[in-house]
């Protein structure tokens, strides 16, 4: 079953996964870049790498913010009391 803390999962793990690839960027001497038109300079290429770190650990902080984690295999449910 698809729960939404799955789903942000996966898209903090995507964009971590597009922070480390602009971090290599950064590192393999390959800036500027131009690629469709678009020209990544190495100060873009910063901004680029600080805005998606913040998207990773935004996604991440929704996901856990139930406080609950990702799984939740190993949680019993509480007996609901009736009045």
């Amino acid at each position: 079953m698809c729960h939404k803390d799955h789903v942000l999962y996966f898209l903090a793990g995507a964009a971590a996964l597009h922070t480390i690839s602009h971090i290599w960027l950064a590192y393999s001497g390959l800036l500027p870049l131009v690629a469709w038109g678009f020209t990544v300079t190495p100060q873009a290429n910063n901004i680029i790498i600080a805005v998606s770190a913040l998207l990773t650990l935004g996604l991440l902080y929704l996901a856990k913010s139930d406080g609950r984690g990702a799984c939740h295999c190993f949680e019993k449910e509480k007996p609901q009391v009736t009045k």
